[in-house]
């Protein structure tokens, strides 16, 4: 009898389940779960609704929940997983600004809709940081410190502005505590407080953090001694220049940097460097610190076999080759690291991890653990520049050309000002060798102001890494040149209208950039010296020399880029005067900013085309403010010339130019915007130009 009863008891229940809501206030709802197949926002015939919000968006709500949605799509919506759903929220906009944020819940529809009731309260924004200290910081480096949590979700969600979360500004200023410590600042102490913005709507806040930076501390003398506490005079020697500097974490990371890289070259692969921090009673004795550090290398280990594992189409041979200069000698971090960097240009493995493995006392295998990638790809690229207009091109690589394990790229480019098609095929460890080389052949046409060409030739270089920061690169080629149309008039010498120009030569770099795409510190140099004639089957001689200095500073937002290049070619053996084609042109946007591509410097007295010279000079100087990260403003100042004959060559009738620019920088380079003014505008010359180009200019 009671059985019976009880069935009727959950029915009538159920059916009042499914005709009422559920709720997160007041409703009942027995803890089940619910699957519908009728028509919703997902596959699995659920929805999720927001009411109340104002100012946030359906979407930004919809981000602080997704993966808890995604969840409830995959197993189903129940009354616990709906409550969660709205603590999450809760959380996730009191992260965001909103202290007083409160979230309900209702399940509709018979299980198929989860809504979410909002009352938002009000938004705390941040309208500004003020940074007081003894020392006269700049604001803009240190604020990002403080706000670096609250940034970042601002940024995922699309935020206009910036919300004030006091944890946020907690921990921020912890880190700006610590940044001043790393600094030497070592008994820096940071407090802040808010208030509300003056003459500001309700909600704004004013965040004021106050630095006690204290003294600033010096490294004094260095002692590096063994785990017996015996003095290393030669470790010692290594870091004595460090004494005397600002006594911070970098002097205590290069210190702990130099010694393991140094033993790690000997061999000493367990080599253990400990550097000591300054007891309290030290820091308040004095600002002169000591730097002590406990060196202890350990053994010698040699390695004694490459193990190679992973491999199916690619041979084990082809790793073997690359690492087989690492066997029976000791262990060297750097060396590892090199032919760690050869496996990954091959483009023939998508995973690559060497593991040293001891195997005794002094003796280890290096585990090479591989996992081959794709070895084709084909690819597109699009974009425009002031130039070139409108740009379209493809690309196809093959990282296993015929089963060569070696790679060949094509490219196919169309722009507003004609064609351009490569192969090439690239040859790594040419005759088991350390130079790596590639051989090119192309075609291509080319309409510039005054004439048009094709060319068609083939290229060879063969490059050598000398060390770190040295590149040694010889190269040949041989190129024919068709002046298909000419705008000069006879009181213009364009030289030979088809010709071949064979020429052989060698360029040196030596690079000390943190970046070669996007570089903030450092310089390189370079220098080119080139030189073709009768000799090797051209049509005339000549001899070009080329050198770039580039050098990058950054402090902050704050950059600083300064550049000077030129370029000389002279005709030898009787030739009167250079192709057109092979000469400088000048004026563009990585010359000189007030002039448009190859407009400036000598011209056709009738057409007014620039014909170029033979030797051409360019100094530059950039400052950059990064406004938001990877944006920045720039004012630049430019300067150059070009001379019809090299033996004007100098710095003489000089063109100067100033300008202001923005870049945006992406992954694989900035892309830029410039307008240059004239500074000492000629007769028929443009008062300025506007350049959007893609790269650095110097």
């Amino acid at each position: 009898m009671g059985s019976w009863r009880t069935v009727v008891f959950l029915g009538i229940l159920a059916a009042l389940g499914a005709g009422a809501p559920a709720s997160g206030q007041n409703g009942i709802f027995a803890d089940g779960l619910f699957r519908n197949g009728a028509q919703g926002q997902s596959e699995s015939g659920l929805e999720l609704q927001f009411h109340g919000l104002r100012s946030m968006s359906q979407s930004q709500a919809r981000g602080l929940v997704e993966d808890q949605w995604r969840t409830i799509e995959e197993f189903g919506l129940t009354t616990s997983m709906a409550d969660d759903t709205a603590f999450l929220l809760r959380l996730g906009m009191r992260r965001l600004g909103f202290p007083e944020a409160q979230v309900d819940w209702r399940i509709l529809a018979g299980g198929r809709v989860l809504r979410l009731d909002v009352e938002e309260g009000t938004q705390l924004v941040i309208n500004r940081v003020r940074i007081r200290g003894e020392q006269d910081w700049d604001s803009d480096d240190l604020r990002p410190i403080v706000t670096a949590n609250t940034a970042d979700r601002q940024r995922l969600l699309e935020f206009d502005r910036m919300p004030f979360v006091r944890d946020d500004i907690d921990d921020g200023v912890v880190r700006l505590q610590e940044f001043l410590r790393f600094k030497g600042y070592l008994q820096a102490k940071a407090e802040w407080h808010e208030r509300r913005a003056p003459n500001t709507p309700p909600g704004e806040i004013e965040v004021v953090v106050n630095l006690t930076e204290g003294p600033l501390y010096h490294t004094g003398p260095v002692r590096v001694e063994d785990a017996a506490g015996r003095l290393r005079p030669e470790d010692t020697a290594r870091l004595a220049h460090l004494s005397g500097q600002i006594y911070g974490e970098d002097v205590l990371r290069e210190a702990q940097l130099l010694l393991s890289t140094h033993y790690s070259k000997l061999g000493h692969y367990l080599a253990e460097v400990e550097v000591f921090n300054p007891s309290p009673e030290e820091i308040l004795a004095g600002t002169v610190l000591p730097l002590r550090v406990m060196m202890e290398p350990g053994d010698v280990y040699e390695v004694k076999n490459i193990v190679i594992e992973g491999t199916r189409r690619i041979p084990a041979v082809y790793v073997d080759r690359r690492m087989r200069h690492l066997e029976d000698r000791p262990y060297d971090h750097g060396a590892v690291d090199e032919a760690f960097d050869e496996l990954a240009r091959s483009g023939l493995f998508s995973v690559i991890e060497i593991e040293p493995r001891i195997t005794g006392p002094g003796t280890m295998d290096l585990v090479v653990e591989l996992e081959e990638g794709k070895f084709r790809s084909l690819g597109a690229y699009g974009g425009y520049g002031t130039y070139d207009g409108g740009i379209l091109g493809f690309t196809y690589s093959n990282h296993d050309f015929l089963r060569t394990h070696r790679t060949l790229r094509s490219r196919l480019e169309i722009n507003s000002r004609g064609y351009e098609g490569e192969l090439t095929y690239l040859l790594p460890r040419i005759f088991g060798t350390r130079w790596n080389g590639q051989t090119s052949l192309f075609a291509l046409t080319r309409e510039f102001e005054g004439y048009s060409k094709f060319d068609i030739g083939l290229r060879g270089e063969a490059a050598r890494d000398l060390g770190k920061h040295l590149r040694v690169t010889l190269f040949a080629e041989t190129r024919h040149t068709e002046i298909l149309d000419s705008d000069f008039s006879q009181a213009t010498d364009i030289g030979p209208t088809s010709y071949w120009a064979n020429s052989m030569g060698v360029s040196v770099l030596w690079d000390h950039r943190d970046s070669p795409v996007l570089p903030k510190l450092g310089y390189f140099v370079e220098g080119a010296l080139s030189g073709g004639g009768a000799f090797l089957g051209g049509d005339f001689s000549f001899l070009r020399a080329h050198v770039q200095y580039s050098h990058y500073w950054s402090w902050g937002r704050h950059r600083l880029r300064a550049g000077a290049r030129a370029g000389i070619i002279a005709p030898l053996e009787g030739a009167e005067v250079v192709p057109i084609d092979l000469r400088y042109f000048s004026g563009g946007s990585t010359t000189v900013r007030s002039f448009r591509q190859r407009q400036m410097g000598p011209d056709d007295p009738v057409s007014g085309d620039p014909f170029g010279g033979e030797y051409y000079g360019v100094a530059n100087l950039e400052y950059g403010f990064e406004v938001i990260t990877n944006l920045e403003l720039a004012v630049f100042v430019d300067a150059g010339n070009i001379q019809e004959d090299y033996e004007d060559a100098g710095w003489k009738d000089m063109h100067y130019a100033a300008g202001l620019g923005m870049r945006l920088n992406l992954p694989v380079g900035p892309l830029r915007v410039d307008y240059g003014w004239n500074l000492n505008e000629g007769k028929a010359e443009p008062s300025g130009a506007f350049h959007l180009s893609f790269g650095f200019a110097f």
